[in-house]
């Protein structure tokens, strides 16, 4: 009688957890999306103040930027994966009892972390590509390899966004579930 029991309230709240997950997606979305299109826009401002600089100097300037940010996001990658077994182990020792969207959340972080640690590791590897120092590449080359890097640290500001967005909603439905 308690597994019809249980089985009858998952029922009735599947309605309220897609429009929780609808609202986590459009929160995630545009978070996401406008801290991307905020280092675009940056990054197009940059272009008409630095207007008067060859596209080789604006590679080599976005490169060495780029390899600090790369080399931070990395790290900090492995670290989300790690804390969420972690919040794993923690939410089935609890007395607490959670739910599915719990888990469906830590998952997420961990795949946008995974895809952000995926990014970073292109990065690096693009960074790591001599172009600037080739002298015998034709001009647009530095063109194409300067908005390369460009729109993988605005992807990659994104995905950042989007993570921390998850993290603090999956935080914020643990306690609740705590204090409940």
């Amino acid at each position: 009688m308690q597994n019809d029991t249980q089985t009858q309230h998952e029922i009735a709240l599947a309605p309220t957890r897609a429009i929780a997950s609808w609202s986590d997606t459009v929160s995630l979305s545009a978070g996401g999306g406008i801290m991307a299109l905020s280092a675009l826009v940056g990054i197009a401002m940059t272009n008409t103040v630095f207007g008067d600089l060859s596209a080789r100097q604006l590679a080599d300037a976005v490169q060495s930027a780029s390899l600090y940010y790369g080399s931070a996001i990395l790290p900090a990658s492995f670290s989300v994966i790690a804390l969420m077994l972690n919040a794993l182990g923690t939410a089935r020792n609890l007395d607490a009892e959670f739910d599915g969207e719990i888990y469906a959340k830590v998952y997420r972080i961990t795949l946008f972390a995974t895809i952000l640690l995926a990014c970073s590791v292109v990065l690096l590897l693009i960074l790591c590509l001599p172009v600037v120092e080739n002298d015998s590449l034709p001009t647009h080359w530095y063109s194409i390899y300067y908005w390369l890097v460009v729109g993988l640290n605005a992807f990659t500001a994104g995905i950042i966004t989007i993570t921390g967005i998850q993290l603090f909603q999956t935080v914020s439905h643990m306690i609740s579930k705590v204090i409940n």
